[in-house]
């Protein structure tokens, strides 16, 4: 990113930093969704389901409409996603995780 020393300029990069790092959990996340086997993946999403039904609690889960329920269960997998992403992330090397994180501020 190039911009000037500018106090915006500098929250811009840190919030662009931040949308970098979600991207980068999404897509390994992603990945190991494709690549992992259910097994490995079933007790992930068992998990996440549990919690998602007891944040919301199972009387008021069943009084949700569909379309409410289609939308929470979209929430919880795309956080799944993201938590699986944070997980791959920790196992990479310490080369490809400084791969990842490259993300440079230039003052024009």
């Amino acid at each position: 990113m190039s911009a000037d020393h500018c106090g915006k300029e500098k929250k811009d990069f840190k919030l662009m930093g931040e949308k970098k790092t979600a991207a980068v959990e999404q897509v390994l996340g992603e990945e190991r969704i494709i690549n992992d086997s259910t097994d490995e993946l079933m007790p992930h999403f068992v998990y996440a389901n549990q919690e998602m039904l007891k944040e919301i609690g199972g009387a008021a889960w069943n009084a949700l409409d569909e379309a409410a329920q289609k939308e929470l269960k979209s929430a919880m997998l795309q956080k799944l996603t993201a938590d699986l992403g944070k997980d791959a992330f920790e196992k990479l090397s310490n080369q490809e995780k400084a791969l990842f994180k490259l993300f440079i501020r230039c003052q024009a």
